[in-house]
């Protein structure tokens, strides 16, 4: 399925292996690993190296919860991160429901999902879902409730808006936000300057930030490790400073190692949050001040509009994104 700007197969999770070893070794196989993916269903690069394994549940009230977990295949290291999730392929998951006759279709249909890796719940609508026909492309507008420190339990896991990471003679400033995933921030003229991100030199300066957070947060043994140990946890977003335009922020993203042309739907929901906290880069370094909630986040190849809701105290409530999604095939895949 694709899911916005991603894509990967998406399976009941009973379908696979139970321990996880052997079911990592399955998802490898589904998608394909070594250096290349030629022998799998995946793409090649971090967008396109997905899994998405779904099971349905009962939930205290006897209704139904789908929970659901987004595998990220480390391309290279034949490795599968289940941290986090993806919010792309999270809208995946409620038109997989549907079209497979796991959830009912009224006119539009309100699915609840639980990320199975955070515990956090989801609401999802398929825009209508009664009319739909598989092949179709639909609209789901996911609303993640209560999304702060998903992951690493803080909504700043380090405790500061913004720190300092001294490499050599050099300091870059950084800020490190959960909401939904977490992400490090990191000043685009500070970084890569005149340059391109895509310099190889470049994105090693990149991971070599992101591993020294990773040390700091006790992610990995060192920064030259983080790579293998926790290769999406963290990703990286670069930040524009001062660009966009009067409603909207430009980024450049990294994920694994790789720039990422479009706009990461984790990223942009995480920085319509980051923007309302004062003390963080995203706030603080650009131009944009988001009304009631929404942004508009600009990247070289797309643009997405995300919002946040944060109530009296801070606190972030929601953050929501509207994507399209739609089922490419359905078949049998021989691993």
């Amino acid at each position: 399925m694709r899911g916005g700007t991603s894509r990967g197969p998406v399976l009941l999770a009973d379908a696979l292996p139970q321990e996880q070893a052997a079911r990592d070794a399955a998802v490898v196989r589904l998608v394909g690993g070594e250096r290349v993916q030629t022998d799998g269903l995946g793409g090649g690069g971090p967008t396109t190296s997905k899994v998405v394994l779904v099971r349905p549940v009962a939930d205290d009230s006897g209704g139904l919860i789908l929970d659901y977990a987004v595998g990220n295949i480390v391309v290279g290291l034949d490795a599968v991160d289940w941290r986090g999730t993806c919010g792309n392929m999270t809208a995946a998951v409620p038109l997989y429901a549907l079209e497979e006759r796991i959830v009912a279709a009224p006119g539009d249909a309100l699915v609840r999902l639980r990320n199975a890796s955070t515990g956090r719940l989801i609401e999802t609508l398929v825009a209508g879902a009664q009319r739909h026909e598989r092949g179709q492309e639909a609209v789901v507008t996911t609303s993640h409730l209560d999304p702060s420190g998903a992951v690493l339990g803080a909504l700043l896991p380090t405790g500061a808006g913004t720190d300092r990471i001294t490499l050599g003679s050099s300091i870059y400033q950084a800020s490190l936000v959960d909401v939904t995933h977490p992400y490090l921030f990191l000043l685009h003229d500070e970084v890569v300057g005149r340059g391109d991100v895509r310099n190889p030199d470049t994105l090693a300066l990149i991971e070599r930030l992101r591993g020294e957070m990773c040390v700091r947060l006790g992610l990995a043994a060192s920064a030259d490790e983080a790579m293998r140990s926790s290769p999406a946890v963290p990703r990286v977003v670069l930040v524009h400073r001062g660009e966009g335009g009067g409603d909207g922020l430009k980024i450049s993203a990294v994920s694994m190692g790789q720039p990422i042309a479009t706009v990461p739907v984790t990223a942009a929901m995480c920085l319509a949050a980051a923007c309302r906290i004062p003390s963080t880069l995203p706030a603080r370094e650009s131009a944009h001040r988001p009304h009631e909630g929404r942004l508009t986040v600009i990247s070289p190849g797309a643009r997405l509009s995300a919002s946040a809701a944060i109530d009296g105290d801070g606190h972030v409530v929601s953050v929501s994104v509207d994507r399209t999604v739609r089922t490419i095939m359905r078949g049998t895949a021989w691993i």
